[in-house]
């Protein structure tokens, strides 16, 4: 949810204005002539991580061959989300993290119980990626919901879901 001018807004809804307004940026630099540098900076997925809520990482997905321990990060997220929740609680209303962002790298939160989709973006935070995480996150649960509901450890169970989170860390919006 986002507020604005005391009046909440529900993603969906401030995800498409968004959208429109960029849609409306480009066809006014096309009508004019000018260059339009949203296409010469694409957003890249760096990093895909999907996490229990307990913090147990079960698939992750990156770009680079050699990264920071995957486990570490997980548990890490894991840690300060919980303090959010806890430090910042709004009566009647649990709400973790969405959104961490640090220069040019930007970490975006996508939650369906009992899992999080942690994805790492670098370049300009665009609407169509987070609806691609919840579609994204949607199709993993409906094809491989009972293995993240009811998973024990065993990361065979989960050769799979690996894949899936791999690629989706490969993906570019421009």
């Amino acid at each position: 949810m986002v507020r604005v001018a005391n009046k909440v807004i529900p993603d969906a809804v401030h995800l498409q204005v968004q959208k429109e307004i960029e849609l409306l940026e480009e066809k006014y630099a096309k009508k004019k002539g000018l260059f339009s540098f949203s296409r010469l900076f694409p957003t890249s997925i760096t990093h895909v991580y999907l996490v229990t809520e307990t913090g147990n990482l079960m698939a992750f997905g990156s770009r680079k061959e050699e990264d920071a321990d995957a486990d570490i990060m997980a548990g890490m997220f894991t840690a300060v989300q919980n303090f959010i929740e806890d430090a910042f609680v709004e009566e009647g209303n649990k709400q973790g993290l969405e959104r961490i962002s640090k220069g040019n790298l930007t970490m975006l939160i996508e939650r369906m119980p009992p899992v999080y989709l942690l994805t790492i973006i670098s370049g300009k935070e665009r609407p169509d990626i987070r609806m691609s995480m919840k579609r994204f996150l949607s199709r993993l649960f409906d094809e491989y919901g009972d293995i993240m509901k009811n998973w024990d450890g065993d990361l065979d169970e989960l050769t799979e879901i690996k894949k899936r989170v791999g690629n989706f860390a490969h993906n570019t919006y421009m």
